[in-house]
């Protein structure tokens, strides 16, 4: 939020398209910034929910998440790099209650008005104190749900050992200012992420 909406969060928020958003995403895939594409199923009804299962790791603890108003000019609701792990240890469940959005890019004011290209395009904000969502409830919640974990936080090369090498990684990782090292997932590479990681490298993977 308070940023201008890129071509794939344009195209998302104003036509449910994910295809530019895909391409964006595997880009931040190819350069280390993320790690998953996250696809899942639209609600065609309201009240409605739809359900997906996928992978997070301790170097990509954080969660981002967007999907359509429909119909709307260009509203949609998400979360931005969500922590789904508080110095080192997985949440068992996270619930997040969801906002209205403007992506900035249409000036339509109701869910049906016709296409109003903003020029130039304003940055996302929050439309929850704005006509048409003043005084409403929430839109509906995301709730993330801890079903297993697999391996060893502490193994921070994921080659199935703790030993020196993890430390060696993570600092490697730390040193670059790296979101990987981000073990405390507060969105700031610092001494705490230091101390943090050294707290699971000491008790491993017992």
């Amino acid at each position: 939020m308070g940023e201008l909406a890129s071509p794939g969060i344009e195209s998302m928020a104003e036509t449910g398209s994910k295809s530019a958003l895909t391409g964006e995403v595997n880009s931040a895939i190819g350069s280390g910034e993320a790690e998953y594409l996250l696809s899942g199923p639209g609600i065609g009804n309201s009240p409605g929910s739809a359900s997906m299962t996928f992978q997070v790791s301790a170097s990509h603890p954080l969660a981002s998440i967007v999907s359509m108003i429909a119909p709307s000019p260009d509203w949609f609701v998400g979360v931005d790099s969500l922590p789904l792990a508080v110095a080192g240890v997985w949440l068992d469940e996270v619930v997040v209650s969801l906002a209205p959005y403007d992506s900035g890019t249409d000036s339509g004011v109701s869910y049906s008005s016709f296409n109003q290209d903003t020029q130039p395009p304003e940055p996302i904000f929050d439309l929850s104190d704005e006509y048409p969502f003043e005084g409403t409830p929430p839109l509906g919640t995301f709730t993330f749900t801890l079903l297993s974990v697999e391996g060893c936080l502490a193994d921070f090369n994921d080659d199935t050992f703790v030993n020196t090498q993890d430390v060696l990684a993570f600092l490697n990782a730390w040193n670059a200012g790296d979101a990987s090292a981000d073990i405390n997932a507060d969105q700031t590479v610092n001494t705490q992420d230091v101390l943090a990681f050294l707290n699971l490298w000491t008790s491993g993977c017992g």
